[in-house]
Order: C-alpha cells, then sequence, then structure tokens
C-alpha cells in the first residue's frame, strides 16, 4: 500500500483544494463565511476520504471511494453557486472543474477496480 500523499488521487484533490482556498481569499467577506467555507469544505473531506480508502483493503475501499464522489457533487455544486453569484471569475471556474472532472475519473477507476477485489477477512490472528 502506497502512502497516500504519494496517489496522484491525493494530488489532484490536494490541488483542488488549494485553488479553492485562493479562490476564497478573494471572495467578499460576507460570502467568504457561508459559500467560501462549505467549499473548502468539502473540499478537505474529499482529503480524508482519500486517506480512509487507502488505508482500507480490497473491497472495504469502496464506501469511502463513493463518499469521495458524493463530496465531489458537493464541490461542484458550490463552484457553480459560486460562478452564478459571481465570487469566482468563469477562468477559475473552469480551472477548478477541470480539476473535479479528473479526480471523479481516477476515484471512479480506483472504485471499479476496488470494487472486483475480493472481500477481506479478519485475520485469524488475535
Amino acid at each position: 500500500m502506497a502512502l497516500h500523499t504519494t496517489l496522484k488521487i491525493y494530488k489532484t484533490a490536494k490541488e483542488l483544494t488549494t485553488l479553492a482556498s485562493r479562490l476564497v481569499a478573494h471572495m467578499p467577506r460576507n460570502h467568504r463565511s457561508v459559500d467560501g467555507a462549505l467549499l473548502i469544505g468539502h473540499s478537505r473531506t474529499i482529503l480524508k476520504h482519500i486517506r480512509h480508502a487507502n488505508q482500507a483493503s480490497g473491497n472495504d475501499k469502496v464506501p469511502h471511494l463513493d463518499l469521495v464522489l458524493d463530496e465531489l457533487t458537493d464541490v461542484e455544486v458550490d463552484l457553480g453557486v459560486c460562478v452564478d453569484l459571481r465570487l469566482i471569475s468563469m477562468p477559475a471556474y473552469a480551472d477548478a472543474i477541470e480539476l473535479a472532472s479528473d479526480l471523479g475519473k481516477q476515484a471512479m477507476g480506483w472504485r471499479i477496480y476496488s470494487a472486483q477485489q475480493p472481500v477481506s477477512r479478519p485475520s485469524r490472528r488475535p
């Protein structure tokens, strides 16, 4: 098992989180605490679920990856709301959506692969 910080999916998620943090820093103060906090919160939760998926074995990764995909949908919705409110620019939105799309492809690929793995059984050792 690779260290989660070396995984391509983790690096992409971290890049998305960093971009989200930069975007929120330029939002008006009254939107930063609500819209910005949601965007950053969902982005950081994705990092946590990737770490948990990496620690799980075999088929046990699937629920964590489902949570990654669910949080990613929330990030995309948050980004859409932010661009509609003109809190972020269209080019910044495009960059963030491109990262989110890449992250979704990686998560789905990992999920499909993990779903095909045998169900892990606990060790008989005490």
